[in-house]
């Protein structure tokens, strides 16, 4: 709602509470409305003020974001982009910060659809060449309307493993 806008004592209320998790808090997503265009000062100002003892994540829901000097900004900001899979939707693979960052938002329709085998395995491919040199991966399935988030991450973790071993 506030778009990256003036939001100091509400990050500060969300973070007070998301540090409760202790060491259970994984990497913090923030993920921008699809009408929220490039906005490089922005987003670098948002970033300066994000505590560094946290992993964060920026999904972005717009295009224009898909630009070398903001994965710039997120790189020195140590800043995680969330790589991302629609349908109908594009995204680049393109790894800043620390870590890998996937959703998976349904294969064949937006928040549903079941993944097959033979896109997983690709994924654990990417995934792995992706990971190199991060601290670590990160993947969440959102496509869950029929119940496959489970199985499918189930499947990919799965994949991976397998690869590992080869």
């Amino acid at each position: 709602m506030k778009k990256l806008r003036n939001v100091d004592q509400a990050l500060e209320n969300f973070l007070s509470r998301a540090r409760l998790l202790g060491e259970k808090l994984g990497p913090i997503l923030y993920q921008l409305p699809p009408n929220l265009h490039k906005n490089e000062a922005l987003l670098d100002d948002f970033a300066a003020g994000l505590p560094p003892d946290l992993f964060h994540v920026f999904e972005f829901r717009h295009a224009s974001w898909f630009d070398p000097a903001i994965f710039d900004i997120m790189e020195r900001r140590k800043i995680a982009f969330c790589i991302f899979d629609a349908p109908g939707r594009a995204c680049p693979e393109v790894v800043t910060g620390d870590l890998v960052y996937v959703r998976f938002h349904g294969s064949s329709q937006l928040y549903s659809g079941c993944y097959t085998e033979e896109e997983l395995e690709n994924w654990a491919g990417r995934i792995r060449n992706l990971a190199l040199g991060r601290l670590a991966v990160y993947a969440y399935f959102n496509n869950d309307a029929e119940a496959f988030a489970v199985y499918n991450a189930i499947d990919l973790a799965r994949d991976i493993r397998d690869l590992e071993q080869r």
